[in-house]
C-alpha cells in the first residue's frame, strides 16, 4: 500500500518536471498561432476570470483592401495604435463581445445567445482591458523570437463604426491576419480577427555597440536624409462618423484667407513655416511670408490685403527691399526767413480795376450794414 503511494508520488513528480520541460521547449520555439492561443487565453483568466480557449487560428497575408473579407460590420470593430504610428486592427465577433461584456457586467456567461444589436461604445470600453492585456501578453511571450517586432507596441486605440471607416483608417498596403475561432466558457463561440501591419524586421542592437566609424559618418548620413515640407492650405475639424460618409464629388469650403496663411509641416515637428499660395510660371508655389519661419499667427490686415490682392500673378518678381531712413533725421532749412525781401519788384504798375463796382453785382445791395466795431481791442504789433 505504501509502496503504491510512494510510485504514484513519483508519477506525479516526473509529470510536473515534464510539463515544465514541454513548456520551456513550446517556449523556444513559439510561433505567432501558439502565442496568440496562450495570450488571450492568460489574459481572459486574468482580467475576467473567464475561461476562454482558442480552438483555431488561421494566419495569411493580405492586402490592406482585402483585409476586412474576415469581418462584418456587425463585429464590434477596433482600431488598434500602434508604434511610430502604425495602426492595426482587431475585430470580435458579436457572440464572443456579448459574452464578454456578460462576464463583466453579471460575473457569469449565460447559456442563452443574447439578441443581435449593433455594438456600441460601452462595448469597447469594456472590451477594452481584455484586449490591452492579449496585446501585451502576446508582446511578451513573443519577445526573443523570429518576427518578435511584428507584435510590439500595439494598445487599443479607438471603435469604428463601420468596415468602410476602419479600411480608411489604417496605414500601410500589407498586413498579416490571424483569424482565431473562440470559445467561452463552453457557453459561446465566435471569431476573433487581429490584422498587424507588415514591417521591416530592424537588427536588435546591443546598447553601446555602435562602432566608432559609424558615429562619425552618422552627421553626413543625417545631412542627406530627405527633410519633407508639406504645404496645409485648411484643416478642416469635423466628427469621425461625418468624415467616414464622405464621398468623391463632395465639396469642402475653403476660406480665401487660407491662400494667405498656408503653414508648412514637418512630420511630428509640426508648423515650421508659413506662406501665400499662389502660382509662379504656370506652377503651383509658396512664397515664404516675412516671420513665417518662426511660426507666428498672420497679421490681420496683412491678411485683409493678400485676400483682396488674390493670387500671386505668374512671373511677379520679388518685393523690393525696403531702404532705411537716416536716425535722426537731418534738420529741415527754415522756410520762412526774418527777411524783407527788399530784392522783390515794385508792383505800382499793376492796371487798374477798370471801373469794377461791387454794388452792380447781384445780391450785393441787399447785404445790411456793418455794426459799430469801435469797441474791438487793438491787435499787437
Amino acid at each position: 500500500m505504501a509502496e503504491g503511494m510512494d510510485t504514484r508520488r513519483a508519477n506525479a513528480v516526473l509529470r510536473r518536471k515534464a510539463s515544465v520541460a514541454r513548456e520551456v521547449w513550446q517556449a523556444r520555439a513559439m510561433s505567432p498561432a501558439k502565442a496568440l492561443k496562450l495570450a488571450l487565453a492568460r489574459a481572459a483568466d486574468d482580467v475576467l476570470d473567464l475561461p476562454l480557449a482558442v480552438a483555431s487560428v488561421a494566419e495569411e497575408e493580405v492586402a490592406r483592401d482585402d483585409l476586412v473579407q474576415a469581418m462584418t460590420d456587425g463585429d464590434l470593430l477596433i482600431l488598434l495604435d500602434g508604434p511610430d504610428g502604425a495602426t492595426g486592427a482587431l475585430s470580435m465577433a458579436f457572440p464572443v463581445m456579448s459574452g464578454v461584456v456578460e462576464m463583466q457586467t453579471m460575473g457569469r456567461v449565460g447559456p442563452r445567445p443574447a439578441e443581435p444589436r449593433p455594438a456600441t461604445r460601452t462595448d469597447s470600453a469594456i472590451a477594452a482591458p481584455l484586449v490591452d492585456a492579449m496585446l501585451e501578453r502576446l508582446e511578451e511571450t513573443m519577445q526573443g523570437q523570429e518576427g518578435a517586432a511584428h507584435f510590439r507596441g500595439y494598445r487599443f486605440g479607438v471603435m469604428l463604426d463601420n468596415l468602410r471607416m476602419l479600411t480608411m483608417a489604417l496605414e500601410g498596403a500589407d498586413f498579416r491576419r490571424y483569424a482565431m475561432q473562440v470559445d467561452l466558457a463552453g457557453q459561446r463561440q465566435g471569431a476573433m480577427v487581429l490584422c498587424l501591419p507588415i514591417c521591416d524586421p530592424a537588427p536588435d542592437r546591443a546598447e553601446g555597440a555602435a562602432e566608432e566609424g559609424d558615429i562619425r559618418g552618422l552627421g553626413a548620413v543625417v545631412m542627406e536624409a530627405e527633410a519633407r515640407l508639406d504645404a496645409v492650405l485648411w484643416r478642416i475639424r469635423m466628427p469621425l462618423a461625418e468624415a467616414g460618409r464622405l464621398q468623391p464629388g463632395d465639396l469642402l469650403e475653403i476660406p480665401r484667407s487660407a491662400l494667405a496663411d498656408t503653414a508648412l509641416v514637418s512630420g511630428q515637428k509640426g508648423r515650421v513655416a508659413e506662406g501665400r499660395l499662389g502660382q509662379i510660371n504656370g506652377f503651383r508655389a509658396v512664397r515664404l511670408t516675412e516671420g513665417g519661419s518662426r511660426g507666428g499667427p498672420v497679421d490681420p490686415a496683412a491678411r485683409a490685403g493678400a485676400e483682396e490682392a488674390g493670387p500671386v500673378p505668374p512671373g511677379l518678381p520679388p518685393d523690393p527691399p525696403a531702404y532705411p531712413l537716416p536716425d535722426p533725421m537731418p534738420r529741415m532749412a527754415d522756410a520762412v526767413e526774418d527777411d524783407p525781401m527788399d530784392d522783390l519788384p515794385d508792383l505800382d504798375d499793376l492796371p487798374g480795376l477798370g471801373g469794377f463796382d461791387l454794388s452792380e453785382e447781384e445780391g450785393m445791395e441787399d447785404l445790411p450794414p456793418l455794426p459799430d466795431l469801435s469797441d474791438l481791442p487793438d491787435l499787437e504789433g
